[in-house]
């Protein structure tokens, strides 16, 4: 896909603004029919019926059956992708005609249909509508016979977007023609250029979004073929111990001949800072203009009322409010996706041969929410596995329930650790940053044939064969101070006096009493100290 950002003149935002409005109704239309189909075929008796058949193997004959009865209740229902095609060219009439096109319609009704589907087959949460604020983001055609196609000039070269009857031209190029952002971007053009000449361009769309609280346009142009490699390759192998904001690395230079080579802790968008701060100022100021703007929607005692809120017409300087926090978390957004992108390049330019615990990190945003919202490790995990695959290269996810390299050792010795405990430490001598060595054990993982079916296990001699030579590089991220043993969890007390804020906190505690506490207790801190508990209490 070629991303090229579009300059529309402000007549020209208020017309694509005026058409995605047009395609937004329709696929709110489109997605109420899908949903109201759904219903009806969740409703029929053969519906159960099908769910009763046995699943099998995905080529078995029981399999295929259970298809075929789910795909005649579908076809009776009209719940396909062809039958909702059709119903999206019938909801061009009026001013949905004049604003959405064909294709687009078809598109649009297809993606709802999408989402409906995925929703009936557990695969997805329920679809939403789109509301009037948000608006739809994108409109697109299926091929090159819709409304949208490419606005070449007289040699050829594509210098803008067509959009029935309207032409939209491409953004200057950023910067200086020495800059990087200026190469890249005419790099992007020929290469446009270039699948134009062929023939390869297959789809084009418009995605709008807001950029600095004021919205742009963006052409995509989906071509065929892979993308480019701009990063080589490397030919090793690449084991993985994600955690929320750090991942400890081993990789080996070969896969042939496995040496060391760039072992260690990456951490997880390290540009990243929260402004919560700053976000919370900017968040107060809203809420005083929603209750301002709209006391309706707030009870007797200030609280927001339930339901739907009655602040549709927002002021001006609420809209900027709003645009403002949008901006914050946006930029957060590039900022993080930038440096998944770096890393990534980083790993895969030592092997395109990945290794990796599959783990279910949504599981983490209990445990460790601040961590999981700012570095994304999921996110990461799915751009390191895109670009593996695109490089050419293999994605091995194992099983965390049969190898359990937490608990491992080289010898074959099992011994559960707490999270507290950073260091790997075995009786039979193997000593390792336990992240580092879970991430060692994790190159001697395979898929082994057993009686319950293909199973990942560990291999445990070619791992205490190889340790000897990894040994030193698992020590590189050294022992957190704060690793220690669950018989050293013990807090020892402070003995030292209150100081000036104790003293405050505990007459602010007391203050209730009928006698004030200094009258009791006196100003010296050493005579409260010696009336105190071992708890920090002032004693009754």
């Amino acid at each position: 896909m070629i991303s090229v950002p579009l300059r529309p003149t402000p007549a020209q935002m208020a017309m694509v603004s005026t058409r995605l409005e047009a395609a937004r109704r329709l696929y709110n239309a489109s997605l109420g029919e899908a949903l109201g189909r759904c219903a009806a075929m969740h409703a029929d008796p053969d519906f159960d019926r099908a769910k009763k058949l046995p699943k099998g193997s995905p080529r078995s004959p029981a399999s295929a059956a259970r298809r075929e009865a789910f795909a005649a209740l579908a076809h009776r229902h009209s719940f396909t992708k062809d039958d909702f095609q059709s119903y999206g060219s019938s909801l061009r009439v009026s001013y949905i005609r004049e604003g959405v096109g064909a294709e687009e319609a078809q598109l649009l009704a297809k993606r709802a249909f999408d989402a409906t589907d995925r929703w009936s087959k557990r695969l997805g949460g329920k679809p939403r509508f789109k509301p009037i604020r948000r608006g739809l983001r994108s409109a697109g055609t299926k091929d090159l016979c819709g409304d949208m196609k490419p606005m070449l000039d007289g040699d050829g070269a594509p210098v803008g977007l067509r959009w029935a009857k309207l032409d939209i031209a491409f953004a200057p190029l950023p910067g200086g023609s020495s800059s990087r952002a200026h190469r890249d971007a005419a790099a992007e053009r020929g290469r446009l250029q270039e699948k134009l000449s062929k023939g390869e361009l297959l789809q084009v769309r418009v995605v709008r979004s807001t950029i600095a609280e004021r919205p742009t346009l963006r052409a995509q142009f989906v071509v065929d073929g892979r993308p480019p490699i701009r990063h080589k390759a490397g030919n090793g192998r690449v084991s993985i111990d994600a955690g929320p904001s750090n991942i400890y690395v081993v990789t080996t230079d070969t896969v042939a001949a496995p040496i060391p080579k760039g072992c260690g802790r990456r951490q997880l968008a390290p540009g990243v800072t929260h402004p919560a701060a700053e976000l919370r100022r900017v968040q107060r100021r809203l809420d005083r203009q929603h209750r301002a703007g709209s006391p309706s929607c707030f009870d007797d005692k200030g609280r927001h009322k339930k339901g739907g809120c009655d602040w549709k017409e927002r002021s001006k300087r609420a809209e900027r409010t709003k645009l403002e926090i949008a901006e914050s978390y946006r930029r957060l957004a590039a900022r993080r996706a930038s440096e998944h992108g770096e890393l990534s390049n980083d790993l895969l330019s030592l092997g395109a041969d990945v290794r990796f615990e599959r783990l279910e990190y949504r599981s983490w945003q209990k445990m460790f929410p601040r961590s999981v919202r700012d570095r994304a490790i999921g996110a990461f995990m799915e751009t390191l596995i895109r670009k593996a695959e695109n490089a050419g290269g293999s994605v091995y996810p194992y099983s965390p329930y049969t190898t359990a390299l937490s608990q491992s050792c080289v010898c074959g010795r099992r011994e559960r650790k707490p999270l507290s405990q950073r260091q790997h430490r075995c009786t039979c001598g193997a000593q390792a940053q336990r992240d580092l060595f879970s991430a060692f054990l994790g190159h001697h993982v395979a898929p082994v044939e057993t009686a319950h079916g293909s199973l990942d296990l560990l291999d445990q001699e070619g791992a205490a064969a190889s340790f000897a030579a990894f040994a030193p590089h698992l020590q590189e991220a050294g022992e957190s101070p704060w690793s220690v043993g669950a018989a050293d969890k013990r807090r020892v007390r402070r003995r030292r006096p209150p100081g000036r804020r104790s003293l405050v906190r505990i007459r602010h505690r007391h203050s209730r009493r009928p006698q004030d506490v200094t009258e009791t207790l006196g100003e010296n801190p050493e005579e409260i100290q010696a009336t105190l508990p071992h708890d920090g209490r002032v004693a009754a």
